[in-house]
């Protein structure tokens, strides 16, 4: 496709991309081509569930068609049907096999935690990821379910992404990061297209180690791949008593700089988490956009409107229709409007590219050679390096009261600090199960099959 100039529409008439899925049992195969090119089949198993190979053909330089294929792979991991994507939309009816709409629902599945991680990570391991990348993988697709976010968990990115990614080979199953760069607190990885999980995990198993023995540290990637929920990583931090940071950033482009109207960022989140005393820890976890994409997905899925601040429509207007947020391609920054300082959210995103994909020479999407690669960025702090731990503990559990008891404002029951809705969902999950939608259940069961993975998540 040839790209459109700088303040002009795209061509309407680009050829456009196929997204074909049937019901059937064959797998299909992705050959990645030059500059990223790839060819995308979704194809639908026996009980209606959808496996997406590839990334997409014909990606302009801002990255469209791979996200709206990507995101929409994810949602049709629910409903078997036949879309074609244009260059900037992509266009679906979602039906089941006797032709008829299928059914948005918000109702949720209940399945322990340790039988669900156990079943992906065995499931990872069949399809060819070693026993100790596929268990780190596991526990942070569990992990993000656990804490409540399922755009990030097992539902989303599993099925609509990993899964995929590994078969076709897009995403190396057995890489081996290492470090190409480095000073005594900071270095430069390369991750061997491998899983974001398995690479992110190591740096920062590294960038910790570095903390405590110097006390900061930080560590810059190029070369890998989606890592996840990000806060999984700046949580590592907060056992060592340790602040943890991390931050990525995506090749494809699916967010509008403020007053643009084509996307030039991704969603590229930022996190830390601080350690406290007797309260939870202190976790922030951001997208720079108004809402992670994943949460777009989850909104055509149990067939619910979206606010009017979370994308752009075809008519680059807000939309608060879920599915044309979806397929426009064109979410918007944090703060979404002029009023609500839309310029921040953009300077944010900026950010993270600069750290994320300029320090460590991975790039950003109006570069990219290989769209699926991803760009992180980690660092730690030990808190006692800049303060008596008993101290710093003392008072971060004083800071984070003053917050959760202020009185609440009219229609509100508490207030909240950020990191403690995440940790009453996790103990509250770890209790009663990880909620998942049916149609997850099903998928996953398909997976079961196809791998020899034992299914006992009913």
């Amino acid at each position: 496709m040839s790209a459109g100039t700088a303040g002009s529409l795209p061509d309407p008439d680009a050829r456009p991309l196929t997204v074909a899925l049937a019901n059937g049992n064959a797998h299909p195969e992705a050959a990645l081509g030059h500059e990223g090119l790839a060819d995308i089949r979704c194809v639908a198993g026996a009980q209606q569930d959808v496996r997406a190979v590839g990334v997409a053909r014909d990606r302009d330089r801002f990255g469209r068609d791979i996200l709206a294929a990507h995101v929409l792979a994810t949602t049709l991991l629910l409903h078997p049907a036949i879309v074609r994507a244009g260059r900037r939309t992509a266009k679906g009816t979602l039906r089941n096999k006797e032709g008829t709409m299928a059914t948005a629902t918000r109702e949720r599945v209940r399945v322990d935690a340790g039988r669900l991680e156990r079943f992906v990570s065995d499931a990872l391991e069949r399809i060819g990821m070693p026993h100790e990348d596929a268990a780190v993988t596991a526990t942070g697709l569990v992990l993000a379910d656990l804490r409540g976010h399922e755009s990030h968990g097992v539902s989303n990115n599993l099925m609509g992404g990993y899964v995929p990614a590994l078969r076709s080979g897009a995403t190396n199953a057995t890489p081996h990061p290492r470090i190409i760069q480095e000073t005594a607190v900071t270095a430069r990885w390369d991750g061997d297209r491998g899983m974001g999980f398995v690479v992110g995990h190591k740096v920062m198993h590294d960038v910790i180690r570095r903390a405590a023995e110097y006390g900061t540290a930080f560590a810059t990637v190029r070369n890998s791949r989606h890592y996840g929920m990000a806060q999984y990583y700046s949580l590592m931090a907060v056992p060592h008593d340790q602040i943890g940071l991390s931050m990525t950033n995506s090749l494809t482009a699916g967010v509008v700089p403020f007053q643009g109207r084509e996307p030039r960022t991704d969603t590229n989140p930022i996190t830390v988490a601080a350690p406290a005393g007797k309260e939870p820890p202190f976790v922030l976890d951001m997208a720079t956009t108004t809402v992670a994409g994943g949460k777009i997905a989850n909104a055509v899925r149990d067939g619910v409107p979206v606010p009017p601040t979370w994308a752009l429509g075809r008519d680059f207007q807000p939309t608060t229709n879920a599915r044309e947020a979806l397929e426009s391609g064109l979410m918007l920054p944090l703060g979404a409007t002029k009023e609500g300082s839309a310029h921040k959210g953009s300077g944010l995103a900026l950010w993270v590219d600069i750290m994320s994909g300029v320090l460590s020479l991975a790039g950003f999407p109006a570069i990219a050679k290989d769209p699926g690669e991803v760009g992180h960025f980690f660092g730690a702090w030990r808190a006692d390096a800049f303060a008596p731990l008993d101290e710093y503990k003392a008072m971060m559990d004083e800071r984070l009261r003053d917050i959760r008891d202020t009185p609440p404002a009219p229609g509100y029951d508490r207030v909240y600090y950020a990191g403690l809705p995440e940790w009453e969902a996790e103990q509250d999950n770890r209790a009663r199960g990880v909620p998942l939608h049916p149609n997850v259940i099903k998928a996953l069961r398909n997976l079961a099959t196809e791998t020899g993975a034992a299914f006992d998540l009913d």
